[in-house]
């Protein structure tokens, strides 16, 4: 049997059995842009917390580096003191920071559904008005 003949049986059985309706042009399209939303939040997410690690890292280390050049204990405190302020401070603005990506995600995802709904309204309108002609 020639390749062509095949493909088209394979193709009438499969249609005949499977509804590739479903996955039309808007359901594919909405597919491709949720995975690429997933990719960009698989990339951003770890990439700033790394960079906070490393931040916290050298933060860190500055400390331990003061603390043995210390000549007494309230020296000792006092860089203690300013090391928890440091501390509390990278923490909130990192928290702010992880909501601001989160919040951005959240938002070109929404977007990115609002528009698809609005595709299938107008092919659903479209293919309506066609029917009543």
């Amino acid at each position: 049997m020639p390749k062509q003949q095949e493909k088209s049986d394979y193709e009438a059985l499969v249609t005949k059995y499977f509804p590739f309706s479903a996955l039309n042009g808007a359901t594919a399209h909405a597919v491709k842009c949720s995975g690429e939303i997933v990719a960009k939040s698989a990339q951003t997410l770890p990439q700033e917390v790394g960079e906070f690690i490393g931040r916290r890292a050298r933060t860190n280390a500055f400390f331990y580096d003061q603390c043995t050049n210390c000549k007494d204990f309230g020296e000792l405190v006092s860089i203690h003191r300013d090391w928890w302020k440091q501390v509390s401070e990278d923490y909130a603005e990192e928290a702010n920071q992880m909501i601001s990506l989160g919040q951005s995600l959240m938002t070109e995802a929404a977007n990115i559904a609002l528009q698809l709904a609005e595709e299938e309204r107008d092919a659903i309108e479209k293919s309506m008005s066609e029917k009543e002609k």
